[in-house]
């Protein structure tokens, strides 16, 4: 992957953690919770930080159960995807996730507010999918 910064989202029918990586993809930091407003809303939202802070691929976080079945989360994520990849100018990739709002929330306490446990998810999926390219680079080549 190119370097630059990478965006991740942990989407949510509510709300969209966002956290951003540096421009080196060492380290990543929550960056933002944006309210859910549908997906050509947030598709644009997305584009202005792409665009403002020159994001070379953003990441979602795909839930998935552990039993093997499609998730309702899974199936709205990928709408998400599909929206924006018509309106980014950059890679959007899908990252499994497994349990990161669950780790988000532990690691923030139970008193956290809700969008705070929304952006460390997103954190927790960056550095997950940040993490997988260094030890499978030629995956995403």
């Amino acid at each position: 992957m190119t370097k630059g910064r990478v965006l991740a989202l942990d989407v949510g029918k509510k709300r969209v953690g966002v956290a951003m990586s540096d421009e080196a993809q060492v380290a990543v930091s929550p960056y933002c919770v944006l309210a859910y407003r549908g997906a050509a809303v947030l598709a644009q939202r997305i584009n202005k930080i792409v665009k403002e802070q020159g994001v070379v691929a953003v990441v979602v976080g795909v839930p998935r159960r552990t039993d093997g079945k499609t998730a309702d989360m899974e199936i709205f994520a990928r709408r998400i995807i599909e929206a924006l990849r018509k309106a980014l100018p950059c890679p959007v990739e899908e990252f499994v996730e497994l349990y990161t709002t669950v780790m988000a929330q532990r690691l923030l306490g139970k008193r956290s507010q809700k969008g705070n446990a929304d952006m460390k998810a997103a954190q927790i999926i960056l550095a997950d999918y940040l993490r997988h390219l260094q030890i499978r680079p030629d995956q995403e080549e």
